[in-house]
């Protein structure tokens, strides 16, 4: 615990840093920020490597007797929604919808991320939209599933999957903590993911190739089938964020799912993308502070950084996405909102 001398001193320093640049947050914000991070003391009562609990529902989790199917929207093939235990300040929908097309060789990108802020109509605001769906790409990775597992007829046809990312709130984590949030959403919606168990039938000459439902002999309800296995599960990644955050002494502090106010006060945040064995598949490494654009991170530093990235995985993997650590007694479908975005089963 810092005393009221060292907190006075470390304040004044920190102000040094503030004369970089223009910041969206204020100078006396970005201090107070610093200081509790530097005290392993967030202001939110958090330690610098805890991460809040998430709530996931899933169709999984939404799933009764008079009704069965892997999505709860409409037009869509699995989904899933995550928000903030404690509140509402974080609030997104992934759905997956499947397309059979023709296979174009190994190259082929079976499967694609949208990410659209529902509050967000600018033309920055759409820009940004892109640049997240491309960070998800290059993070989880265009393949994330084996090909195998998506095949209708091999080397013709295939199903090409749609990740549809709908970030209905923000407001309580960083633009770049959020991808986290984002790939927990994802994660959950593939493990419900079902698709049509079809095969395909050969026309000749120019007519269509076309698609039957392939149903089962004994009359079970096959019609509709799992990729989600073993082996996925254990290779599928998620995405950590770690912003680091220093003070004029070069002390560092490594701060995982991070706030805004936090974001804004890092001069460096590493996005991994990691799987429940502790493998890191890619990392990328976004823009600097607003106010602090010098330094880099040494190297010394990265043991740490990588075993408390491994840590909060398991945290995630054990703790949110676990099937039996699904709570969805206090949880509710804001209708009346949902039904002016999305089509409700």
């Amino acid at each position: 615990m810092m005393n009221v001398e060292e907190s006075s001193s470390s304040s004044n320093n920190n102000k040094e840093i503030i004369k970089h640049g223009s910041s969206k947050i204020s100078s006396s914000e970005i201090c107070y920020t610093i200081d509790g991070c530097m005290s392993n003391q967030r202001s939110d009562g958090r330690k610098c490597n805890d991460m809040r609990k998430y709530n996931v529902i899933s169709s999984e989790s939404t799933e009764s007797e008079s009704y069965n199917s892997s999505s709860f929207l409409l037009f869509s093939n699995a989904s899933s929604r995550i928000t903030l235990s404690s509140c509402r300040s974080v609030d997104i929908i992934t759905s997956i919808k499947g397309e059979i097309v023709q296979y174009n060789g190994m190259q082929e990108q079976l499967v694609e991320y949208s990410v659209d802020y529902i509050s967000s109509n600018s033309a920055s605001d759409k820009r940004h939209c892109r640049e997240m769906s491309q960070l998800l790409c290059c993070l989880l990775g265009s393949n994330p599933i084996s090909t195998e597992k998506l095949a209708v007829l091999k080397k013709e046809y295939y199903w090409k999957l749609y990740v549809d990312v709908s970030v209905v709130c923000d407001e309580g984590v960083g633009k770049s903590s959020i991808l986290d949030v984002m790939s927990m959403a994802i994660y959950s919606a593939f493990r419900n993911l079902k698709l049509p168990n079809v095969v395909a039938i050969k026309k000749s000459g120019s007519a269509k190739d076309e698609f039957m439902l392939q149903e089962e002999e004994d009359g079970s309800d096959a019609l509709l089938t799992s990729i989600w296995d073993e082996q996925i599960a254990t290779s599928f990644p998620i995405i950590i964020t770690a912003c680091i955050i220093k003070d004029t002494s070069n002390q560092q502090a490594i701060v995982i799912d991070a706030t805004m106010e936090e974001e804004e006060c890092s001069f460096m945040k590493i996005s991994y993308a990691i799987n429940s064995k502790g493998a890191i598949y890619s990392t990328r490494t976004h823009h600097m502070s607003t106010y602090d654009t010098t330094g880099g991170l040494h190297f010394t530093v990265l043991p740490n950084l990588i075993d408390t990235v491994n840590k909060c995985a398991c945290f995630v993997f054990d703790s949110i996405l676990s099937s039996t650590s699904m709570d969805t007694s206090h949880f509710h479908f804001d209708k009346h909102f949902l039904n002016s975005q999305f089509y409700l089963k």
